[in-house]
């Protein structure tokens, strides 16, 4: 996620809401009038959630109000006496999972209707949270804001590149209502790739791909190999997410379709929390809907600007389970302190940190910038499997790729003293949840 200079972007224009994505077609519409007759909810919210972010403000006022509501009504902060937000405990997914109903508001326990969301378990751990409808309602006018900011707009026909478990199936009424194509990443080959291929370039009305960033880097690879281009499809926006994407991939992306991309940053459990914006590798923050925290790897203490940091995230609107200063498990940079309205970088989890011979810690994000000046790579993993022990999984894109090339590298990076093996394979696997990590640390 280092700055790069792009090539070709799609062209961007912000409109008003009504505008941007409504009445542009039918499904837009529809959603509009049906929020019209419902209050006007989600557009008021929308409203306010331009507002804040543009004004690149902090939601204060709300960061009160639910700190204050969590002490009154969670049973798990009946303790805290003040509604300060250093004098709260940091919450893991573990804690969520042991506390239960400690963590829930008492006056949501026996409430119907809450929304439920489940955790992919990316990190073996799968979490179901609860949402009240306020909280459901910020979460979608969130979605229309950001997707809006990409020229992705309410109605628009698009791919959606994820594992679909059963945790996130789809009706056939859901895919027709949201005009969206479930494909399934697991198995992602040369079969998968030229199907969507061949569905892309039949169904010019597809206008958005939206997915994993490794899905859809394998997807792109395959379209350079097949020597297409621009030309034989109709996609204006690409959005990534859940996992890294890398400068290149971004280049391959803007130069195939010629359109819009940016890389979203959100999870089950709070919805989105930021998306770089076009022409920016800069990720804007969602200050309307959380108040956001980076501290230090090892300790509980915030972090120095441009020092990587754990992402702890307090959800401003779910009073039916609060999520205040949540452990998201991610790491981020970002050039401030106190005022953190956006992250210069997301550096991956904190379980795939690697250590490099002096016991420094590596992210995933750092390998990556460094691999980025090997050529001749399709996929990677770097696995350290012991203090100075290190193994590279290639899967080699063509002739180019130099071994020893690649190893110093690394050697950069990770020390040189680092003991480093390289290893050519046809595959590298992803997890059960269909991700692809770029680094693992056995011990």
């Amino acid at each position: 996620m280092r700055l790069y200079t792009h090539t070709h972007t799609h062209t961007h224009t912000h409109t008003s809401i009504l505008q941007n994505g409504s009445i542009t077609n039918l499904r837009g519409a529809l959603f509009w009038i049906k929020d019209f007759f419902q209050g006007s909810k989600i557009k008021n919210d929308y409203a306010d959630i331009k507002q804040i972010i543009e004004n690149r403000e902090n939601n204060v006022e709300q960061l009160k109000n639910i700190l204050t509501y969590a002490r009154n009504n969670v049973p798990y902060y009946f303790e805290i006496e003040e509604s300060k937000l250093e004098k709260f405990p940091i919450i893991s997914k573990k804690d969520f999972m042991k506390k239960g109903d400690q963590l829930r508001s008492k006056e949501f326990l026996n409430k119907e209707n809450l929304h439920k969301v489940a955790t992919g378990g990316s990190t073996g751990i799968p979490l179901e949270a609860v949402q009240d409808k306020k909280k459901r309602n910020r979460v979608i006018a969130s979605l229309i804001y950001f997707h809006n900011m990409a020229d992705f707009n309410l109605g628009d026909k698009y791919i959606f590149l994820r594992a679909w478990t059963s945790n996130y199936s789809s009706s056939k009424l859901k895919r027709v209502a949201q005009n969206f194509i479930p494909i399934d990443v697991i198995g992602m080959d040369d079969k998968k790739c030229e199907e969507i291929r061949e569905l892309l370039k039949k169904d010019k009305k597809i206008k958005v791909i939206l997915g994993y960033a490794s899905a859809i880097e394998i997807l792109v690879n395959y379209l350079y190999d097949k020597k297409d281009n621009y030309t034989m499809f109709n996609i204006k926006t690409v959005l990534t997410g859940s996992d890294t994407l890398k400068p290149s991939t971004k280049n391959k992306i803007e130069n195939m379709f010629h359109c819009t991309v940016c890389d979203r940053y959100s999870n089950e459990e709070q919805g989105m929390i930021g998306m770089t914006m076009p022409n920016s590798n800069e990720f804007v923050l969602n200050t309307a809907n959380y108040f956001f925290e980076i501290l230090k790897v090892d300790s509980d203490q915030p972090a120095k600007p441009g020092e990587i940091g754990r992402l702890v995230i307090t959800d401003l609107y779910n009073y039916a389970m609060p999520f205040i200063r949540y452990d998201t498990g991610d790491l981020a940079v970002s050039d401030n302190k106190d005022n953190i309205i956006s992250l210069k970088t997301l550096e991956g989890r904190v379980c795939d940190l690697l250590e490099d011979t002096k016991n420094n810690k590596i992210s995933s994000t750092t390998i990556n910038n460094h691999m980025e000046f090997v050529k001749g790579i399709e996929q990677y993993q770097v696995i350290q499997e012991d203090k100075a022990k290190y193994k590279i999984l290639i899967v080699k894109r063509n002739d180019d790729f130099e071994e020893t090339v690649c190893i110093d590298k690394m050697k950069e990076v990770l020390g040189k003293d680092a003991e480093i093996k390289v290893e050519i394979v046809n595959k590298i696997g992803t997890q059960k949840n269909g991700k692809y990590k770029t680094t693992i640390k056995l011990n």
